[in-house]
């Protein structure tokens, strides 16, 4: 079973952390619980009927169910209290569970929720569903009729489960989102053509289709996600279009068939060995000067390696003054200039005119969310991160996740 799977490999360890330690804390039922430190949540257990939840106060998270139930229905409230999303593995091996009806008010459902519920048949899922993890269905009834119908199985424009598949596949228009695993271990898919309605390509969504040879990324793709080419051995060519603004950790490692890879300047990030192991990639051109390049993201292996030692024997090209050239300059790897890098706006989130995000910025706007200093007008377009016209806290959260995504 896909769940038991052990990803195997070596992953580097991110520097210069933002680091956010996670509070990991067993309590009592009903008692408070402190579930990260970088936002401070803060949830109450409690229970309901046959299933068990948690309180986050303005909404509630479904996270178990007694193993004994047959027919659930899961409310659209508990005690005033709206539910928003079923967490992850809630209700993974509940093996005499039937049918599921999910409320309206639920827009996410959690990696492995109702994987190996054996007896599975019926599952109502409503239009606000728009987020649905890795393996959610794996290992019920349900999943392998759907299969059956149609070796492409879609939720709400949301392409989840493709594993079935084999050949050339053409994926249908109005698909928006290619999810987490949703090809993964595909090992008789050779080629994929997604419309231009694909916004995201999910975790793992191609892992180990060991004979994907080809696949066109639309231009409309934002984001493509940790580990979405790993092991795609075959994989000769990639495109990676102007929209695409971050690349994932392990996104194309081991990608032997990879010779030379560009990656254009709306690429904010590449995340932690990223190439790793594509033994034929010779060249990575990356455009963006100030692109966020994590440690090791670009490390190719040739030949013998251990968890200490690191071996690339191909170029980087990068502009002058880059943090491509400062990371191949640190690593000892070859580097060729495309000469000065073309002059751009600040970024969004800069607000201290260094051209990059951090936690200086996060001082500088706090002080002006407490009235102690003021904002240019550039300054207040860039502070605005939520886009509503208004720079307040919201946008103070959503700097510190950007600060932590950036130094993951």
């Amino acid at each position: 079973m896909k769940m038991n799977k052990i990803i195997a490999g070596i992953m580097a360890v991110c520097v210069m952390g933002f680091g956010v330690p996670y509070v990991n804390t067993v309590a009592e039922n009903n008692s408070v619980i402190t579930a990260s430190a970088e936002d401070e949540t803060k949830y109450t257990e409690g229970t309901y009927e046959l299933l068990t939840y948690k309180n986050y106060g303005d909404y509630i998270e479904i996270s178990g169910c007694d193993k004994s139930a047959t027919e659930v229905v899961i409310p659209s409230e508990i005690y005033g209290v709206p539910v928003t999303s079923i967490g992850k593995e809630a209700f993974f091996d509940c093996s005499s569970l039937t049918s599921v009806t999910i409320p309206g008010s639920v827009t996410s459902i959690g990696g492995g929720a109702f994987a190996e519920c054996s007896s599975l048949t019926s599952i109502e899922i409503p239009d606000s569903v728009t987020n649905i993890g890795r393996w959610v269905f794996d290992g019920t009834l349900w999943l392998e009729s759907k299969q059956a119908e149609n070796p492409l199985v879609i939720v709400n424009n949301i392409l989840i489960d493709g594993t079935t598949c084999s050949g050339d596949v053409v994926i249908p228009d109005d698909i928006t989102s290619i999810g987490h695993s949703a090809f993964e271990e595909c090992k008789s898919l050779t080629s994929v053509t997604l419309p231009d309605s694909v916004t995201n390509i999910g975790k793992f969504a191609f892992s180990d289709c060991i004979s994907l040879t080809s696949i066109n990324i639309p231009e409309n793709v934002t984001n493509i996600g940790d580990y979405a080419f790993d092991g795609c051995k075959s994989l000769e060519s990639i495109n990676i279009p102007d929209s695409v603004i971050s690349i994932g950790d392990s996104t194309f490692s081991f990608c032997r068939s990879l010779t030379s890879i560009n990656i254009p300047d709306s690429v904010t990030s590449i995340g932690r060995s990223a190439f790793y192991g594509c033994s034929n990639l010779t060249s990575i051109t990356i455009l963006n000067p100030d692109c966020n390049i994590a440690v090791y993201c670009s490390t190719i292996s040739h030949g013998m390696y251990d968890e200490y030692n690191y071996y690339f024997y191909g170029t980087i090209y990068g502009y002058e003054n880059s943090t491509a050239k400062a990371y191949a300059e640190k690593y000892g790897y070859k580097f060729v200039s495309l000469g000065k890098a073309p002059e751009k706006d600040t970024a969004t989130g800069d607000m201290n005119g260094d051209n990059s995000v951090n936690v200086a910025d996060a001082v500088f706007l706090q002080k002006y969310i407490l009235g102690g200093s003021e904002l240019s007008e550039e300054q207040y377009k860039n502070a605005d991160l939520n886009g509503d016209d208004y720079v307040d806290s919201f946008d103070m959260v959503m700097l510190r996740r950007m600060i932590i995504e950036n130094n993951k």
